[in-house]
């Protein structure tokens, strides 16, 4: 408040001037009604050793305001790693965010790019042969031991192998879940079981495969195990088995007429075996009219003996399926040994069993 004196005719005035408005609506702080006080904050993006690729343009944050981050735009990447949005720290241990998030935070902010490990493929480091380096499967199954050593950056997981025979006609599959060993380094021992009977002569090493928990595999063909020194071999001095399945007889049971224009339909036929082995399983294949397709079928139960008995196929025709005359193109029977006997629509032919049925549609 300012007072004022002055004197008029021998009389003092004072007067009193409070708060009188500035000329023109001005404030006399000097403030502007216009004038905008938020804060604003600025987020930058880091690479954070991207092998290539760019980093997206830094952006600006309102106080208050939800900003959406950037996605990976720049198409980042590193070796061995995928891009798992962004964090706060370069080594992960702080706050993340997925790509395209909303971000609250009210202050200047880096975030990193988030790499999450994918790993590298198992190394196969050794695979060595335990023996015995002669069997004779004659009178009964045989076991034969090699143990596959190897390490991972990550956890492993498994590890198979093949022995193939003589004749590579026929391998024997072999699978390991366990071994001895830290998490990222063990070793796997195999005890393969050579079936009675089997082939005569020198059986090899063909394949070893080891994966890690995230299915990464390492593969050893036989051409990388011989490199490797490690294609070793046993030999199987028994006689073997030299007979192949002898397929008797094929018949169909029925019907001669199906119409699959409402639903599957199921025909019938039979076949026949033996073999001085015991019989393992039967497969056939039904072709349709135009010879486009063919309905496969297989059956490992069989009425009768070890070595002789008569596998049942109920056989189903899709519903929709082509009209016509549809015809048995090809049976196969295999033994426990995997020898196989093929009978392909020729052989059928010429022994009549080239059966056929007529799938009619309205």
């Amino acid at each position: 408040m300012e007072k004022i004196g002055a004197i008029l005719g021998g009389i003092t005035l004072l007067l009193f001037i409070t708060g009188c408005p500035s000329p023109l609506g001005s404030d006399s702080s000097g403030d502007s009604d216009n004038n905008d006080d938020t804060a604003q904050y600025s987020v930058t993006y880091d690479a954070n050793g991207a092998d290539s690729g760019t980093v997206p343009e830094d952006q600006t944050k309102v106080e208050g305001t939800d900003l959406t981050l950037a996605t990976n735009s720049g198409e980042l990447k590193q070796t061995e790693y995928i891009f798992d949005g962004w964090n706060t720290k370069p080594d992960g241990s702080g706050t993340t965010y997925a790509a395209g998030a909303d971000y609250s935070g009210d202050a200047d902010v880096t975030l990193y790019a988030d790499w999450r490990h994918i790993g590298v493929k198992p190394a196969i480091t050794d695979v060595t042969f335990e023996g015995p380096a002669t069997i004779d499967t004659s009178s009964g199954d045989q076991v034969v031991t090699f143990i596959v050593e190897a390490e991972d950056d990550m956890e492993l997981y498994d590890a198979s192998m093949w022995v193939g025979d003589p004749s590579s006609n026929r391998s024997v599959y072999w699978t390991d879940d366990g071994y001895e060993g830290t998490d990222n380094s063990g070793k796997f021992t195999f005890e393969v079981v050579i079936p009675q009977d089997s082939e005569p002569g020198t059986w090899t090493l063909s394949e070893v495969t080891v994966r890690d928990h995230l299915m990464k595999r390492t593969d050893l063909n036989s051409l990388d195990l011989a490199t490797q020194g490690w294609n070793h071999t046993f030999e199987q001095t028994g006689d073997g088995d030299t007979e192949y399945p002898t397929i008797s007889n094929v018949t169909y049971d029925g019907p001669d007429t199906i119409d699959t224009s409402e639903g599957d339909q199921v025909v019938t036929f039979i076949v026949e075996a033996e073999d001085d082995m015991e019989l393992y399983d039967a497969s056939m294949w039904v072709g349709d009219p135009s010879s486009n397709r063919s309905v496969y079928w297989t059956d490992d139960g069989y009425e009768g003996t070890d070595n002789s008995g008569k596998f049942t196929f109920e056989v189903i025709i899709p519903q929709f399926s082509e009209p016509g005359t549809w015809t048995l193109s090809e049976v196969t029977v295999r033994d426990h040994l995997m020898k196989r006997t093929d009978l392909n629509s020729s052989d059928l032919a010429t022994q009549g069993w080239n059966h056929t049925f007529e799938n009619q549609q309205p």
